[in-house]
């Protein structure tokens, strides 16, 4: 996005988004919940969880410069992945899909400290004028998952350039 000052020289600029947790579901999901303030889904332990979030892409967008779902939960492994879904008014709600296979992101060390899961992988065809989809996905009953608690999700920040 440009923005241009009064002298006539550009000013490069970049949008933040912050996109709250739209729905949660799933056998271990507390949504909305409440802990110490924050609404976040809870997606306990030894579960199947799902987490989505749903926003339109700025007109103005040129390119995608960060995409993070934010969480926390005890130290160790969140065996997780993402799909999402992108369309613009008159398109498929799918004219554009991505997704990240199976894999783990680490929660570092600190039970409550706030991760940022980089889920910017899943965004090939993204468009200005879209409305965006994403789906994040907790996997806490295979092994690979260590977190061994809940993970809370509080929402997935977007910045566009």
């Amino acid at each position: 996005m440009a923005i241009t000052k009064i002298d006539g020289q550009a000013i490069s600029a970049s949008l933040r988004i912050w996109v709250p947790v739209l729905m949660a579901t799933g056998t271990g999901v507390t949504w909305p919940h409440n802990p110490n303030g924050w609404v976040c889904a809870s997606t306990a332990d030894g579960q199947v969880n799902l987490v989505m979030f749903t926003w339109p892409v700025p007109t103005g967008f040129s390119s995608l410069t960060k995409a993070v779902v934010l969480m926390w939960g005890s130290p160790g492994n969140v065996y997780r992945t993402v799909t999402t879904r992108f369309g613009a008014e008159g398109e498929e709600e799918n004219a554009n899909t991505d997704s990240i296979a199976y894999s783990t992101t680490t929660i570092a060390a600190g039970t409550g400290v706030i991760h940022a899961d980089d889920v910017s992988a899943a965004f090939t065809g993204i468009a200005a004028g879209d409305y965006g989809q994403l789906s994040w996905t907790r996997d806490a009953s295979n092994a690979a998952d260590t977190v061994n608690t809940s993970v809370y999700v509080v929402g997935l920040l977007l910045e566009f350039a």
